[in-house]
């Protein structure tokens, strides 16, 4: 999710697309408090950074630091096909509330080979990501390079 939206644009999009767990780092957690409570399905907010105990979110969420999630034990992985859901990209809502699209894997590997096909991309490459990887293009960006073994500069406009 763009990290540039408002709240309520955030709370939309957990809501829409069903989100149970939400990664984010502890000060977006609390930018977000107003919303999370409004967002049925959400479970539990993973912090990428900060102290679980701090974040003083919903009473019913569980909040856990990455550092704690990558403590657990690994449990039994689920089995994926290719048609299987992989993402949910978002538009920008500048026409109304933004709306989701639903890619698969199969969807994202063809994507990443047409666009490094079409462009010639190799290992040799570095591609400069200028846009966010909420956006299809800046998460082709990415996509485009892993396809070839390509390296990505990352632009941290943030």
């Amino acid at each position: 999710v763009n990290p540039l939206l408002k709240p309520e644009q955030v709370g939309h999009i957990l809501r829409d697309s069903n989100v149970r767990v939400l990664v984010t780092t502890a000060g977006r957690a609390a930018d977000l408090r107003s919303v999370l409570a409004g967002c049925p399905d959400l479970r539990a907010v993973v912090l990428t950074e900060g102290d679980a105990d701090a974040a003083s979110l919903e009473p019913s969420l569980r909040v856990l630091t990455w550092a704690e999630l990558n403590a657990a034990p690994a449990g039994t992985p689920h089995r994926n096909i290719d048609a299987d859901m992989a993402a949910i990209l978002y538009t920008s809502g500048s026409t109304g509330r933004p709306k989701g699209v639903v890619l698969s894997h199969r969807n994202m590997v063809t994507g990443a080979e047409s666009v490094s096909e079409y462009l010639g991309n190799t290992p040799e490459d570095r591609l400069l990501a200028v846009l966010p990887f909420s956006f299809d293009y800046g998460f082709s960006q990415m996509s485009t390079a892993f396809r070839v073994g390509a390296t990505v500069v990352l632009m941290d406009y943030l």
